[in-house]
């Protein structure tokens, strides 16, 4: 990677700052991913450009909220601390978060869901409001999300639990009844 004296102010910028290597890596990426866009040097962009740069990230490469909140930091940042144009940095928007409007259900979706969980404790919940199902109904999975078979248990507890059944079997009206198993027992 070139390293221009505009980059090496930037990374003194940052440095001096103390802040983190992954952030001085995006915002490195992302001024310079701008500066390619134009195919010029930051320093020689202004408002117009920066604007129209945001516009074609938000509606014509539709990045996401996050990414397009990253790269406003990262002019902001640039025009602000390596630039020295805090005029310019007002005018940067960060832009807003669209709203997503909570699902209303109908009258009768509400009632089917009501007639649905008063049919039993064992109706699949999540696939009554469209959702995926939950986890427990679904396979364990394993390291590298591969699906994992269940253990066997263990033979010793296999054992122990075989020799204590009957013993822990008990009539009705009586107390139950705990004989060791032959192996724990005393040969005194």
């Amino acid at each position: 990677m070139v390293s221009t004296p505009l980059r090496q102010r930037m990374l003194q910028a940052l440095s001096i700052r103390n802040l983190s290597p992954r952030t001085t890596v995006t915002y490195i990426s992302l001024v310079s991913r701008f500066a390619l866009f134009f195919h010029r040097s930051p320093d020689r962009l202004g408002l117009p450009e920066i604007e129209q740069y945001l516009f074609f990230l938000r509606d014509e490469n539709k990045v996401s909220y996050c990414l397009f909140k990253q790269t406003v930091a990262a002019l902001r940042f640039f025009y602000l601390y390596v630039m020295d144009r805090p005029d310019l940095v007002l005018h940067i928007p960060y832009g807003r978060h669209e709203k997503h409007f909570p699902i209303v259900l109908s009258v009768d979706e509400t009632l089917a869901i009501l007639a649905a969980l008063s049919a039993g404790p064992r109706v699949d919940h999540g696939s009554l409001f469209g959702r995926a199902p939950s986890r427990r109904s679904l396979p364990p999975r394993g390291r590298g999300h591969r699906l994992r078979a269940h253990a066997p248990p263990h033979p010793s507890s296999q054992r122990s639990q075989g020799s204590l059944r009957p013993a822990l079997s008990h009539r009705a009206g009586t107390a139950p009844r705990v004989v060791a198993p032959d192996d724990a027992r005393d040969p005194a």
